[in-house]
């Protein structure tokens, strides 16, 4: 089960890398050319702080390895926390943080909506997955 739970985490954390680099390439590309040029052309900084953000929500979702307890992984309320709770903190943490959200919100929408559904499908493949109904632990 430690395997399984690690396998979600890695295959979040590329998938959503993958999905967000793509995203911020097409809605930097969408922009005119003189948007922004007169301060700096530091466009490229918002793939660093895309993969940053990943890398945050990925580290904050080591808390689904508390579904290795009966307990939690029972409980679905429990299990959905694992999963979300500290992701959803940070997410509006850096929201809040970071400012002028009505400006990028395409860009915030390309960081984090890409992790939070292929952490949500991997959530529901978990729900459905062997481990919830086995009464002994597969390591």
């Amino acid at each position: 089960m430690v395997k399984y739970l690690f396998k979600i985490l890695s295959l979040t954390f590329l998938f959503s890398c993958i999905t967000t680099t793509f995203l911020l390439f097409i809605f930097q590309s969408m922009r005119p050319l003189t948007h922004n040029r007169m301060r700096c052309d530091m466009s490229g900084i918002v793939y660093g702080i895309g993969i940053g953000l990943i890398i945050f929500l990925t580290i904050g979702c080591l808390s689904i390895f508390f579904n290795l307890k009966k307990k939690i992984r029972k409980n679905i309320f429990y299990s959905v926390s694992s999963f979300f709770l500290v992701p959803s903190i940070i997410t509006i943490l850096s929201i809040i943080y970071m400012g002028d959200f009505s400006e990028s919100i395409k860009e915030y929408s390309a960081m984090f909506i890409p992790f939070f559904s292929i952490l949500t499908y991997f959530f529901l493949r978990f729900r459905k997955s062997k481990f919830i109904s086995s009464k002994k632990i597969i390591v």
